[in-house]
């Protein structure tokens, strides 16, 4: 079960490794303005992350069970767990921890456009593409 923290429509970037790849070949033969720069490296196309679980889910015949927490509440019980984690567990990890919560329930975005303008950086394959690859790619493992 992977709980759904708040009301379920935060947006995230995917970045697919191959276009991770091609910003690094970018970036080792940028103009020399670029050097000692930082440049956020995404697919450029936010999508719900729990609107894309599902759907990978459902490609991978995986059964997907949701439960919807409040954002509030799903912090607070992830600050109980990890206080309890370091007092009698030796501080071995909680299931939910605070940083999960914020992954799971708030959006987070990245702007590209630097890596776009310096590094003439535009993701060669789609989130649907990548997607589909990765599925497949996991079927033949199956």
């Amino acid at each position: 079960m992977l709980p759904v923290i708040g009301d379920g429509q935060n947006m995230i970037d995917l970045t697919y490794v191959d276009n991770v790849a091609d910003a690094l070949v970018l970036a080792l033969n940028s103009p020399d303005r670029s050097l000692g720069m930082k440049y956020n490296i995404s697919n450029g196309e936010p999508v719900k992350l729990y609107d894309t679980l599902e759907f990978i889910f459902g490609k991978l015949d995986f059964k997907y069970k949701k439960k919807t927490l409040s954002f509030k509440k799903a912090f607070n019980v992830a600050r109980a767990m990890e206080f309890t984690s370091r007092a009698f567990l030796f501080g071995k990890e909680p299931l939910l921890t605070r940083y999960s919560v914020c992954v799971l329930g708030l959006t987070r975005t990245l702007n590209i456009e630097a890596a776009r303008r310096d590094l003439g950086y535009n993701p060669q394959v789609s989130m649907n593409d990548a997607i589909s690859r990765i599925i497949e790619n996991q079927k033949c493992l199956s």
